[in-house]
Formats: C-alpha cells, sequence, structure tokens
C-alpha cells in the first residue's frame, strides 16, 4: 500500500466518528449518464460533489445530468499520482478531504470476454489499479466497484479486494446477471447476457458486529428484494417513424409453437435464422434481458436492444425506449449523437439496481 499525501490523510475524519449527512461522494469513469449519481439523488442522503470523465463530450452529457456544481477532474491516473506524491491539494481538488461514499466504474474492455484480455497492461485495463489506489489515498467510509464479470478471471481482481480488505474495509463481492438477481453465476454466460461484477467495501469500524451487507434479490432469503424488470411496453414510443437501419426482415423468421418465458419473465418469441448471434426476438409484454454497449447500434442484428416483435415489425429500441426501461429520464440523452447515446445507456447499469445498492450501504453505515 502506498500511504496518501500528509496533506491530504490528515484531514481524513475517524472512522467511529458518525457519517454527517449528506454524505460527499465521488464518481469515477461514469461514462456521462452515471446510474450512481442518479442513485445518490434518490437517496437524499448523498451528494456527487466531483467525478472523472476524459471524455469532453460525456463531460458535458453529465452536468446536464446531474448539475454544474460538481468539479470535474479530467485524467485519473494524474490524480492518483499527485495523491501518492503527497502534492498540496489544489483549490479545485479540495473536495476530496471529505469524500465519504466513492462510486468506481473503471473501463472494462480490457478485461471483458469479448475483449482482448489484455487485463492491466491494457491501455484502459490499468485504470482499474488507479481506482483501487483511489480508495487508499481517499479512504472513503464506503465504496462500490462495478465492472465486467469478466475481470474475475484475472487475479487483480481478487488480489485488490484481499488487499483492500487487509486494510481498512470488509468487503463484500458478487456477480451479476444483467437480467437476473445480484447473484454468482456459474460455468459460461449466454453470449446475449451481460454480467457485471460488483464490490462493495465498509470501514470496518462503522459495521455492528455480525452486520453484513444483503445484496438486492428476490426477498425470500430475507435480503431487500431487488425491483421486477420493467415491461417493455410501457415504455415504446407511440406513433414514431423508424429509420430503415433498426427495422428487419422477418420474412425468414423461426417463431417457437408457444413463447419460451424466460425464469426472468423475458418472453422470447423465435429468432432471425440468417444471423448466428444476437439474433432471438422478444415480445414487448415482458422485460427486456439486457442492454448491451456497442460503438453503433446498427450492428445486426439486435446486439444493441435486443429485437422486438412490436406491431408486426421485428425492431431495436429507440434510445428514449431503452432509457426509460432503464429507470433514466427517456429524454436524458436528447441530442446526442446516437451511436455514443446507445454506448453510454449500454455502459450503465439499470437505475433501480444502483439505487438498491446504495440504500443498503447507507443502512451499513447509519
Amino acid at each position: 500500500s502506498r500511504p496518501a499525501g500528509r496533506n491530504h490523510a490528515q484531514h481524513r475524519r475517524p472512522s467511529h466518528v458518525p457519517p454527517r449527512l449528506p454524505l460527499r461522494a465521488g464518481s469515477v469513469c461514469a461514462s456521462g449518464l452515471d446510474a450512481f449519481a442518479f442513485a445518490a439523488a434518490d437517496s437524499g442522503a448523498v451528494e456527487v460533489s466531483w467525478f472523472v470523465e476524459i471524455k469532453p463530450e460525456r463531460v458535458e452529457i453529465w452536468r446536464r445530468l446531474h448539475g454544474q456544481d460538481a468539479q470535474c477532474i479530467a485524467d485519473l491516473h494524474d490524480l492518483v499520482t499527485r495523491l501518492e506524491a503527497g502534492e498540496e491539494l489544489s483549490a479545485d481538488l479540495l473536495v476530496l478531504r471529505e469524500t465519504d461514499v466513492l462510486f468506481l466504474t473503471p473501463p472494462c474492455p480490457d478485461f471483458s470476454r469479448g475483449g482482448g484480455g489484455a487485463g492491466v497492461a491494457g491501455s484502459t485495463g490499468c485504470l482499474f489499479l488507479d481506482a483501487i489506489k483511489l480508495i487508499e489515498l481517499i479512504k472513503p467510509l464506503a465504496f462500490i466497484i462495478e465492472e465486467t464479470d469478466g475481470i474475475v478471471r484475472h487475479a487483480v481482481w481478487h488480489e485488490s479486494l484481499a488487499h483492500l480488505s487487509a486494510c481498512s474495509w470488509q468487503i463484500f463481492a458478487r456477480t451479476q446477471r444483467a437480467s437476473r438477481n445480484l447473484d454468482t453465476v456459474d460455468g459460461q454466460p449466454d453470449p446475449t447476457i451481460r454480467n457485471r461484477a460488483f464490490a462493495v467495501g465498509v470501514r470496518r469500524g462503522l459495521l455492528r458486529p455480525g452486520a453484513t451487507f444483503r445484496w438486492p434479490c428476490d426477498g425470500s432469503d430475507g435480503s431487500p428484494p431487488l425491483r421486477p424488470p420493467p415491461a417493455v411496453r410501457p415504455h415504446l414510443l407511440q406513433g414514431a417513424r423508424w429509420p430503415p437501419s433498426m427495422i428487419w426482415d422477418h420474412s425468414g423468421a423461426v417463431w417457437y409453437d408457444k413463447p419460451n418465458v424466460w425464469p426472468e419473465g423475458p418472453i422470447e418469441l423465435g429468432y432471425l435464422p440468417q444471423f448466428t448471434v444476437n439474433n432471438r426476438i422478444f415480445h414487448p409484454d415482458g422485460p427486456a434481458p439486457t442492454f448491451r454497449a456497442q460503438t453503433t447500434k446498427c450492428e445486426p442484428p439486435g446486439s444493441t436492444t435486443n429485437l422486438w416483435f412490436i406491431d408486426g415489425v421485428v425492431r431495436n429500441l429507440g434510445i428514449s425506449e431503452v432509457l426509460g426501461i432503464m429507470g433514466f429520464p427517456p429524454d436524458a440523452l436528447h441530442g446526442v449523437d446516437e451511436a455514443l447515446a446507445y454506448y453510454v445507456a449500454g455502459d450503465s447499469v439499470c437505475r433501480h439496481l444502483s439505487s438498491a445498492l446504495l440504500r443498503e450501504v447507507l443502512r451499513l453505515l447509519a
């Protein structure tokens, strides 16, 4: 562990002092939409006072959605380097002194199952280590890390959590299927399901004896129930004229004799045989199985939003429909370049999930 600079460390509050409200939070690599900033607002007890984002177009999205007051830090690695060196905090970084909660969503391509597998040696994978160092340097009361579940195949995930556990934090970790409850996932996932890994840390001095993080599941084991994913139909945009790039020829579609209803609710009607992946067709009366991040919406055929049989047409979902289903304002990305909007939405966890995780953190800190 590399110690934080003296100027920073001397301002940390002792862990036995009850946290004041509202708690101050920092959000790292939130990709513009930032489900955890929405969760903070939903809680009424947390304010995001600074965030890290290096891409100007995403900074603009973040500020439009979450306000102009938060301090933007453009370079995570530079920030960590300066804190490690014990530099005096400049005026724009003074907000770091009173950070109670950290939300960390480091870039995932170098860890994802579909990525190159470079891990921390990759151009973005190295930012995961910076995120772990930032936790040590800032010493928040609690943190939430979200990553692709592909990271659990890399030693750095397990080593980093073990290291943080050996320091000041009680660590709770789970993987989650995007269409399912938070739970461990065994074996290889279905390629159309996007999985994520979560780690929650809470300072041990704040935990009551025997206290544990209750992962939001179905409530059957006494855990707080996670709101079921919403049906797609109420979020459909009525009367819209969709471009040809969103509509797919289904003249040769294979339709099942009866719908295949998934345990989590999605209703699968059939598939397009001319494609080998991302080809399943769903009914809008059920929830969406997943939303995948892609650099372009039109990778055939359903790689971004799945395929939906709506009013006699097989099509993708519009970005406003996607946002509504995920719990965000449907117009949150109005005016944003279409490809970027789908990418930003696909990079995010659903709002009901981020809010459920933060509520549980706040319960432990109360």
